[in-house]
């Protein structure tokens, strides 16, 4: 690359930038520090005011890793995603920090301040953009008309893909009064995007390929299937406790939402969810144990050339 820095605010993702400005507050205030990474800092001296100097910074090699992925982006390979351990040593004593990584510096910020910025959720889906989070159909099919609820409705999704359960019901408590209910932050948006992924996984994923698993047309299940049915039935099992802090919100009164109509609706949704959810461990059971796929047997086999000697 040409720049370091490609435009403002965004970096040569060829680089992995790690900012040692919290480490240097860490040594200058004797206290432990938390924002872009973990601090722990071991400090001396007896005078709080004195400033202190980073002498060297020495990364940890063996606590080098990638960013995991089941998807295949590509900026989930470029240097900006690793994550490391250092050691910086400044005049006075040593810090432990640990450099998160693009992607989940950008999680991070989605798990501190997504709740109250799903409002205006452009700066938060343009970072989760940047870091490969968001998939490219979900780019192409944002609305112009319905641009902050299409936005906010992938950015739900990047935090059920990373397990971020306490964000989603975070999300439902904090919604739950109405404050946020003309910006369409409400319990029935989540809801809707709850029940709109259901069907998204019982459809795209799981009818596509557990089909073949019974017809004989699949020999073997590879990998990255299996691994990608575990996936969604991980967040099957999220999304019953999403729709269950729902139900519990709505039986207590303190939702701007009332009614035994929509308490039914949701006590369906979430029985259908966990029905789904079952099959697919059912399916899993069955696939690990060696019983799926189904294959032609020598039974079979012996069964079909007789039938055929017969004919």
């Amino acid at each position: 690359p040409n720049y370091v820095q490609l435009e403002p605010g965004v970096q040569c993702p060829y680089f992995s930038f790690c900012s040692l400005e919290d480490v240097l507050l860490a040594g200058n205030n004797d206290t432990l520090v938390t924002g872009t990474g973990k601090l722990h800092a071991e400090l001396g001296g007896n005078n709080p005011t004195s400033t202190r100097s980073l002498v060297n910074a020495c990364v940890d090699m063996s606590s080098l890793s990638r960013y995991q992925s089941l998807s295949k982006v590509e900026q989930h390979f470029y240097p900006s995603s690793l994550v490391f351990d250092l050691i910086c040593l400044l005049d006075n004593g040593f810090v432990y920090t640990t450099h998160l990584g693009l992607q989940r510096k950008v999680l991070l910020e989605l798990q501190t301040r997504g709740r109250s910025d799903m409002v205006d959720p452009d700066h938060l889906f343009q970072l989760c953009s940047i870091a490969g989070l968001i998939s490219s159909e979900t780019l192409a099919g944002i609305s112009k008309e319905a641009v902050r609820a299409d936005q906010r409705s992938a950015l739900l999704t990047v935090a059920l893909e990373h397990h971020l359960v306490n964000f989603l019901t975070g999300c439902v408590i904090h919604w739950s009064d109405g404050k946020y209910t003309e910006a369409g932050c409400t319990l029935k948006f989540m809801l809707d995007w709850a029940w709109s992924y259901v069907a998204n996984i019982k459809q795209n994923v799981i009818d596509k390929v557990t089909t073949p698993l019974f017809d004989w047309s699949c020999v073997e299940l590879n990998e990255s299937t299996r691994k990608d049915l575990m996936q969604s039935s991980q967040q099957l099992k999220h999304l019953c406790v999403v729709i269950t802090e729902m139900m519990k919100i709505l039986s207590r009164g303190i939702s701007n939402l009332s009614g035994n109509d929509l308490y039914k609706e949701l006590r369906l949704k979430h029985s259908v969810t966990q029905l789904i959810t079952s099959y697919l461990e059912v399916i899993l059971w069955f696939f690990n144990a060696g019983l799926l796929p189904e294959t032609v047997s020598y039974t079979h086999l012996r069964a079909h050339e007789t039938l055929r000697y017969l004919v």
